[in-house]
């Protein structure tokens, strides 16, 4: 019996150090990372979820979008950067269900899931999202073993959270 509870302290034990899980999809590390000089009230502006802040210059406003040029495959280049706190790692993701009119554009190639893994301060991640049209848009934050879910609206107005 004294071995069972040791084994189970043990586990216990490696469970609660353990790394956390490595990082899926596209990945930004500190190399890639840019910096630019936001006003002293950014964070305020900005949503923020855990330990990323998505800083937007985008609207809800219908309207809004219109004044966005669609490139040739009719899609919209949405400028969103991604400021993760020092030292994190963080991926955001769309879900499974997400149709095929938004994705991720932090890297070379558009992507359902990308990974920010910090500097030892803050961080910037220059990128954003690419969509079709007018829509509210659901992101997953994937942090500190925790999952947390977001909606964005890209010119659709008030989305349903």
């Amino acid at each position: 019996m004294r071995w069972v509870s040791i084994l189970v302290l043990s586990l216990l034990t490696t469970a609660c150090t353990a790394d956390p899980a490595p990082p899926t999809g596209e990945i930004r590390d500190c190399g890639s990372s840019v910096y630019g000089e936001m006003s002293p009230d950014w964070r305020a502006k900005a949503t923020v979820v855990g330990p990323v802040a998505f800083v937007t210059w985008f609207s809800a406003d219908p309207a809004w979008l219109d004044s966005i040029s669609p490139r040739p495959d009719g899609r919209r280049f949405i400028k969103v950067l991604a400021v993760v706190d020092g030292g994190k790692q963080v991926t955001i993701s769309l879900p499974d269900s997400e149709p095929s009119n938004v994705a991720l554009a932090y890297t070379d190639h558009d992507a359902p899931s990308v990974t920010f893994i910090g500097c030892e301060r803050e961080t910037q991640f220059n990128g954003g999202f690419m969509i079709t049209g007018p829509q509210c848009v659901p992101v997953q934050v994937h942090f500190d073993g925790k999952t947390e879910r977001i909606v964005l609206s890209f010119g659709a107005g008030k989305c349903a959270t």
